[in-house]
């Protein structure tokens, strides 16, 4: 009777924490979880890339604006006043 209940309390610790185990299983869905989060992250960051590809491609008004904020062009005749941040 104590081997039997003994053994069955081996398996039952086995079935949690045991490699294949309950434990596992929820740290499992945890990462699939966070996976799955970091997926529709980087597919909503990728399609924010495609649009601002395709306006840089085809508006040269947004090519324009993109290079003055960038790299802080100007026309000729105009004057850049740069002041510091936090102010």
């Amino acid at each position: 009777m104590w081997l039997l209940g003994g053994l069955l309390l081996l398996v039952a610790a086995w079935d949690v924490a045991g490699p294949f185990g309950l434990w596992k299983l929820r740290h499992l869905a945890h990462s699939r979880h966070w996976l799955q989060a970091r997926v529709a992250a980087l597919r909503q960051e990728r399609d924010s890339l495609r649009g601002e590809i395709s306006r840089l491609e085809g508006d040269a008004g947004y090519q324009e604006r993109a290079v003055r904020r960038i790299l802080g062009w100007v026309k000729d005749g105009e004057i850049l006043f740069r002041f510091p941040e936090g102010r």
